[in-house]
Order: structure tokens, then C-alpha cells, then sequence
């Protein structure tokens, strides 16, 4: 009796536990809701997104409304991630550059700046400015040649000299034909009333006024420039630049006294040219009338040409030489040589004078 009355007030306080028990599990399950208006019932706001999408962004928001316990708040976590690299972090370093380099600012611009703006065709040569060499030649041209002239052939004769003489420079066809320029030569063509020598027939021997025709070509194999006799600003042709030519020369002519018949004559040698206008030529040939072989040197040489290069004085001597039973032939002369077309210009009248600056 005592152990069946010690057995049913422990059975009776383990039912009571275990009623304890279930009560304090239905508790925790069912939560009492919180008044109306509190935080707890406010609506947690949404996350910001970031405001570049470079960086990787992780924003954590709280809520409080749900609690396991009543003391631990749940916690919501949004996150935002890119693929993009992160940009690179930029470094000011202006003012540090400022303070260690005080002298390196930029200067200010001037306020007077002039934009100067090449023209479209290159500027006029001064009229007062004699050119450098022969460049401003023509390739071909037709100048009047007259003067005086002196002659010594068994007597010393004077008289005036009046022609005509056609210059052909063909320096562009030879660079046109290239490897085969060597074939293609200078020309000039010289048409004159002067005085001659008379053949060995004539019953006076001397000499006496008559025409003359004479053509010639010069081909220019080989060249050379000479800058040793250049002078600044010089109205004579050989004080500048020169372009010294040499090669073969061959000349044919005509040549009849005023009272006589007739003769043809053929020469052949080398010459050598200073620029366009003077050269030193040597030849060997036969002259109708005259006995023998003969021998001819001419040298003729500009002394003065005006500033555009059409009006010119030059100056010209030959030799010529036969055996010893005749006596040599000499001739010297002074000439102007200008267009035909100066001569109707009264403004081209002052190139007249020689050696004019």
C-alpha cells in the first residue's frame, strides 16, 4: 500500500510535465502578432541598385518583422553582381605636378597671332633681279643680229653686219627620249650680209660685202656646271652659273660676194658651249674657191644681256687657216641681238643699254 500511494503522485507530476511541455511548443508556433502601425508591420523598402553596373554591389536590408525567439531578427540579403572588370582608380595628380614643376604651366597664347597662307601660284621674280644661269631660256627662238665688223685678208676692211639667227635648244627632247637623247642636237640656223673673203680667182685679192647662209648642228654629249665666276646680281652671262657642254659640231654654208658667183662649204670639228649663248668651236673643212684644206676656229661670247635675257651684246672672233700659200683670214665684231619684237616696244627701249643695273 505505501509503494502503490508513493507510485500515483509521481505518475500524476509526469503528466503534469509533459502538459507543461505541449503548452510551452504551441506558444513558440503561434506567435501574438504585433499592434497595427508598429515597425514590425511596416513593409521593408526595396534595395537601391547601384548606380554604375562596373562594380559588384551587395546590399543587405533587415527585417524585424518575423522572429524565431522574439530576439533574433531574420535578415533579407540582395545581392547584384556583373560580369564587368572594376574601373580602374584615377589619381589627381595635377596639383602634385603644380607644386613640384612651377615652371611647367603652359604659357598663354599670344593675342596677336597672323596666319600667313601660301599662294597658290609662286611669286613674280623682281624686275630689278638679273636670274642665275639660262634657266628662263625659250627652247626656240628668232633674234635680229646687227653691229660691225672688221676683217684682215690681204687688206683691212670695216663694214656694218645685219642678219638673222634661229636657235633651237632641245634640252626637253632629250630628256623625253631618254637612253637615246645622245642622238638629238642643239641647231641654229644664221642668215647675214657681211663681209667675205674673196675666192683665189678673183682678180683683187682681198675681201669685200656679201651674204652669207650658214646652218649647224651641235650635239651636247657631255656637261658640266662652273660656279667659280658666279657674282650676285651680274648683267654679264659668264658671272653666273654656267653649264659648260662639249661634243661634236657640223656646219654647212653658203656664202656669194655681192659681185661674185657662189660658193658651198662643209666643216666638222667639236665645240664647246657656255650656256645657251656663247661657245668655243674648232673645225676642219673645204670651202669652194679656196686651195686646199681649212682650218677654223670662232669663238663667240655674250657680254651683256638684259634682265629677262633677250636683248644681249656679243662679242666674236674666227680664224681660219689654210697652207702656207695663203695667208690666214681674221675677223672680229661687236653685236646686238634682241627679238624683232623690242623694237616696238618703246618700254623695252632701255635694254639697249649695256651693262644697265
Amino acid at each position: 500500500m505505501n509503494h502503490q500511494n508513493l507510485k500515483r503522485p509521481a505518475f500524476t507530476l509526469a503528466a503534469l510535465a509533459c502538459l507543461a511541455a505541449t503548452v510551452m511548443s504551441c506558444g513558440k508556433k503561434s506567435p501574438t502578432p504585433p499592434p497595427a502601425g508598429s515597425p514590425e508591420t511596416t513593409p521593408a523598402a526595396e534595395p537601391a541598385k547601384p548606380a554604375t553596373p562596373t562594380n559588384t554591389a551587395v546590399t543587405i536590408a533587415t527585417n524585424p518583422v518575423a522572429t524565431h525567439n522574439g530576439n533574433v531578427p531574420d535578415t533579407d540579403i540582395a545581392a547584384t553582381t556583373t560580369n564587368a572588370k572594376p574601373a580602374a582608380p584615377t589619381a589627381d595628380t595635377s596639383t602634385l605636378i603644380a607644386a613640384t614643376h612651377p615652371d611647367s604651366a603652359p604659357a598663354p597664347a599670344p593675342a596677336n597671332i597672323t596666319h600667313v597662307e601660301m599662294p597658290e601660284t609662286p611669286p613674280a621674280m623682281p624686275t630689278n633681279f638679273y636670274p642665275a644661269g639660262f634657266a628662263g631660256q625659250p627652247a626656240y627662238y628668232l633674234r635680229f643680229r646687227a653691229g660691225y665688223e672688221h676683217i684682215n685678208y690681204r687688206d683691212n676692211n670695216d663694214a656694218a653686219y645685219l642678219g638673222a639667227k634661229f636657235y633651237a635648244h632641245n634640252d626637253d627632247l632629250r630628256t623625253r627620249a631618254g637612253k637615246n637623247g645622245w642622238l638629238i642636237p642643239d641647231a641654229e640656223v644664221e642668215i647675214a650680209h657681211h663681209l667675205l673673203a674673196k675666192p683665189d680667182a678673183d682678180l683683187h685679192p682681198g675681201s669685200d660685202q656679201g651674204i652669207s647662209v650658214r646652218a649647224e648642228v651641235f650635239w651636247p654629249w657631255m656637261k658640266w656646271t662652273l660656279n667659280e665666276m658666279a657674282k650676285n646680281n651680274c648683267p654679264c652671262p659668264l658671272g653666273r652659273p654656267l653649264t659648260v657642254k662639249l661634243g661634236p659640231v657640223a656646219n654647212v654654208g653658203w656664202e656669194k660676194l655681192d659681185t661674185g658667183t657662189g660658193h658651198v662649204s662643209g666643216y666638222g670639228g667639236a665645240r664647246l658651249n657656255f650656256g645657251h649663248d656663247g661657245y668655243l668651236e674648232y673645225t676642219l673643212g673645204r670651202t669652194d674657191g679656196f686651195a686646199g684644206m681649212r682650218q677654223q676656229l670662232i669663238a663667240e661670247l655674250p657680254i651683256s644681256v638684259s634682265r629677262d635675257g633677250e636683248v644681249r651684246y656679243v662679242v666674236r672672233g674666227t680664224w681660219n687657216h689654210f697652207d702656207t700659200s695663203h695667208r690666214d683670214i681674221l675677223t672680229g665684231g661687236l653685236f646686238l641681238e634682241l627679238p624683232f619684237t623690242t623694237l616696238a616696244k618703246p618700254s623695252k627701249w632701255g635694254d639697249l643699254i649695256p651693262f644697265r643695273q
